[in-house]
């Protein structure tokens, strides 16, 4: 992508390889990580799953927390196209993550899910809003042919203390008064079969 530098390209690429368990012993790939040469574009470098298959192009990483940790869990953001959709998914070395709260009819996440209108902002966002299910691991997207309604969901996903990592599933309390319909759109785990690893294509 053009927005990539040289500079903010090997940092991510470094970053990558640390978070998914790289090792660079391979002279090309440090050549290519110092800025040599033939060093990979953006466009090269991404995540594969367990079988080979490539998730999604790697857009760059965070860490978990404040970054005080000593061994601090460090997140990859990855452009994903799944059934025609394009969205940015949030991955670790084992599973798949939404970037917003979803809500839900039933207990312990189950029934219909829903997003709030408020927070999604459609006309804001970059890219689309992404729920993904807490265990099921299933991907949701809003409809955004629907209109907003009044639901009070019995429990919903929460982030996990990033502001980001929406990973775990809680009771709700609330009335949702801009409840908007989630879609799901596919099982990530079905589809991209972790671990997840980062590799610079040849």
């Amino acid at each position: 992508m053009s927005n990539f530098n040289g500079t903010s390209l090997r940092l991510v690429i470094i970053a990558g390889m640390i978070c998914f368990g790289y090792v660079l012993t391979d002279t090309s790939m440090l050549s290519a990580a110092k800025g040599s040469p033939g060093k990979p574009t953006a466009e090269e470098t991404r995540i594969v799953d367990s079988t080979g298959k490539t998730v999604g192009q790697l857009l760059g990483t965070f860490r978990r927390g404040s970054g005080t940790e000593d061994l601090p869990l460090i997140y990859a953001d990855v452009a994903l196209l799944v059934n025609g959709q394009s969205f940015v998914v949030t991955v670790d070395k084992s599973r798949s993550y939404g970037n917003i709260e979803l809500y839900f009819t039933g207990a312990n996440c189950t029934g219909q899910a829903y997003f709030s209108q408020q927070k999604i902002n459609i006309g804001a966002r970059l890219f689309p809003s992404l729920g993904v299910h807490p265990s099921s691991n299933v991907a949701y997207l809003p409809n955004i042919a629907a209109n907003a309604t009044t639901i009070s969901p019995l429990s919903s996903t929460r982030f996990d203390g990033t502001g980001r990592i929406f990973a775990e599933c809680q009771p709700a309390a609330i009335t949702l008064v801009d409840a908007i319909e989630a879609i799901a759109i596919g099982d990530l785990s079905t589809l991209y079969v972790p671990p997840f690893t980062l590799q610079i294509a040849p």
